[in-house]
């Protein structure tokens, strides 16, 4: 019974603490073990806290014997990106520039994981400063596909899914600047959630883009992000109007380079899903892609300028290429894609104030096998084509299981208007399909 316990969700693990169904050592323990397994062939995890996370789940269990009031989340195993701080842990950002930094203090949202009881068991492996789309990261390993080995399983918080997806926690954060919440939870067959801009505090994050970055959680269900969510944000969800289920999809998914086996399943996913759907012309996704990458790549040179000119030899080929790239962005290419920005923000927004949500798949194709022939920009560009939108405009976005193609998950992503969370959730709660277990075996 114990040992099944990590099989449970979040909110399912929570309850069963508060009832007095399993005591949180034993969880905290049972978590720990996994992790270590887990490491073994997919080096998701940096660092793990087991003393630490064990004195706080000791801590938990006596409040519970003695009849105190616990948080939502009391006893719970969670992890956390490598980029979130975890005061007095290290925080490498999946770099070697900070392979020896300590943070003083807890991030915001580890923060508010905490005071809602949360157990902190350790941070997740991830692409180097958060710059890539496949975890493969130079300094510390790369983070195989728990559904298939010799496939990623997407980046940059790809520690944080596969995590998740083989139940060692039932519950990460992860960032996501282009998708990297979005991607990894597609590959992974798990929910990934990019919440509004500037819902849920940064401060504690180590940034990539201040203009384009999100902090939120990847779970097993849509209930249970919605209650990482809920935790992380304080509850912070501005009212939206009910939904009715009408969503729009962009007419031409070509343009995406959607591939025939994922458009199949998406589709199957939105005709089952009991939600009204009809076709819309999108802008082109070059536009998206344009606008993104010369914002991404400027406030990356601008925030990396004084370490790449001091220690160039201690960022990876990739990185360094990045950096110098967002080095040769002019002032006045910068602010032409801040206006192309806003104009893309205006041309969702008014899409979003017609239906309920817009509904694409997370990516257009399932995870790539590992050093395949196309080269790092093209894979970027084709994993990117469909979340790099969300996170121009800002808006909500969360991406769901849909199915299996090629044996290898697919993902639907919903993305709603601002601070439209609780919408866009309820639309993908009444559409969620669970998938099976990955077939990894620990």
């Amino acid at each position: 019974m114990a040992r099944s316990a990590l099989d449970m969700g979040l909110a399912a693990q929570a309850g069963m603490i508060r009832s007095g169904g399993i005591d949180p050592v034993e969880l905290v323990s049972l978590s720990i073990e996994r992790i270590r397994k887990a490491d073994r062939r997919f080096r998701c995890f940096l660092s793990v806290f087991e003393e630490r996370a064990l004195s706080a789940a000791a801590e938990v269990s006596r409040d519970l014997k003695a009849g105190k009031a616990v948080g939502a989340l009391a006893g719970v195993p969670v992890s956390v990106k490598d980029n979130i701080y975890v005061g007095g842990e290290r925080c490498t950002a999946g770099s070697r520039i900070l392979s020896d930094f300590v943070p003083t203090r807890d991030s915001d949202v580890v923060g508010r994981l905490r005071r809602a009881g949360a157990i902190i068991v350790g941070t997740n492996n991830m692409s180097e400063f958060a710059t890539g789309v496949t975890t493969n990261n130079p300094w510390h390993g790369n983070v195989p596909n728990p559904w298939d080995e010799l496939r990623t399983a997407g980046g940059s918080s790809g520690g944080s899914a596969v995590a998740v997806a083989l139940r060692a926690v039932p519950g990460s954060l992860g960032t996501d600047t282009g998708g990297s919440i979005r991607i990894p939870a597609s590959f992974c067959g798990v929910v990934g959630v990019k919440p509004t801009y500037g819902l849920v505090s940064k401060k504690g994050v180590v940034p990539a883009s201040w203009r384009l970055d999100h902090v939120g959680p990847l779970t097993r269900s849509v209930e249970d992000a919605m209650l990482m969510l809920k935790t992380i944000s304080g509850g912070a969800a501005r009212p939206a109007p009910p939904a009715g289920g009408r969503v729009c999809v962009p007419a031409d998914l070509d343009d995406f380079s959607v591939s025939d086996g994922v458009k199949k399943e998406f589709l199957r996913f939105l005709d089952s899903s009991g939600m009204a759907w009809e076709e819309e012309a999108f802008p082109p996704a070059e536009l998206f892609r344009d606008t993104w990458i010369c914002i991404r790549r400027s406030e990356a040179a601008a925030f990396h300028r004084r370490w790449f000119r001091e220690r160039p030899q201690d960022y990876s080929g990739e990185m360094r290429g990045f950096l110098e790239a967002g080095g040769k962005v002019t002032a006045v290419e910068y602010v032409e894609a801040l206006i192309n920005r806003r104009r893309i923000r205006g041309r969702l927004g008014a899409l979003l104030g017609r239906y309920d949500a817009i509904a694409t798949p997370t990516t257009p194709v399932v995870a790539p096998r590992q050093g395949g022939s196309e080269g790092l920009g093209e894979l970027y560009r084709t994993l990117t084509s469909l979340t790099v939108v969300h996170n121009l405009t800002g808006f909500p976005a969360v991406s769901l299981p849909a199915g299996l193609s090629e044996g290898l998950p697919v993902g639907a992503q919903l993305a709603g208007r601002p601070y439209g969370e609780e919408v866009v959730m309820k639309l993908a709660l009444a559409a969620e399909r669970e998938l099976p277990p990955p077939p990894a075996t620990l």
